[in-house]
């Protein structure tokens, strides 16, 4: 008998607990504008170098495709085409695949040949302030060698 209590007892507390997570990830979102592409404006990127390179070295399966597909430079900075009108994936890759198909060492390795492409072809990639960031062999080579 005791063990049916502390059972339903546990369900119960499970029940408001995930309740209690989505009324608090909902309010949260809620002030999400959401919908809108993602701009970073010239200004932001050279004041924040640093967070810009490792933002770029993470998504750079995505800029390695090119300008026009996922990003799009502008002369105040660059757009990112991750809006809700926009499609999810392109042909043109990268492909997108589910967590549990990859492990994260597969994942580090592709997204390290990817940022090296970047590197190589920094004048195809377009952005500009990108470009003069990895201008500086010091910084360019910093950038290659660092782990994902």
């Amino acid at each position: 008998m005791f063990r049916i209590v502390v059972e339903r007892k546990a369900a119960d507390d499970a029940i408001t607990s995930y309740s209690r997570q989505e009324h608090t990830i909902s309010n949260a979102c809620s002030g999400l504008s959401l919908g809108h592409n993602t701009i970073f404006s010239n200004n932001f990127l050279k004041a924040h170098k640093t967070a810009t390179l490792h933002h770029f070295r993470r998504i750079a399966d995505f800029l390695e495709i090119g300008e026009g597909v996922w990003f799009k430079v502008h002369d105040g900075g660059v757009e990112f085409k991750d809006g809700k009108n926009c499609p999810d994936n392109y042909n043109s890759g990268p492909i997108l695949t589910h967590f549990r198909s990859r492990n994260m060492k597969d994942i580090n390795n592709m997204l390290k040949t990817s940022w090296e492409f970047c590197v190589r072809n920094k004048n195809s990639l377009k952005i500009p302030l990108l470009c003069d960031m990895l201008t500086d062999k010091k910084t360019a080579d910093k950038q290659v060698s660092k782990k994902i």
